[in-house]
């Protein structure tokens, strides 16, 4: 019986392309550091141009 441990299942074929998971994790993090940057910038553009929270989000 097969267990989900076993070699076969936790190794990936010769064909897997490892460079995607390095690639796919950066696209998240950039992503989610968008949010982030965005919060640097909101405060100066709210006094500067004299619009409310929702007015530059």
């Amino acid at each position: 019986m097969a267990s989900v441990l076993d070699r076969e299942a936790i190794v990936a074929p010769k064909t897997f392309n490892r460079w995607l998971i390095p690639a796919a994790a950066l696209a998240i993090h950039l992503c989610i550091g968008q949010v982030y940057a965005f919060s640097v910038f909101k405060i100066p553009l709210m006094s500067r141009f004299d619009v409310g929270e929702v007015s530059v989000g």
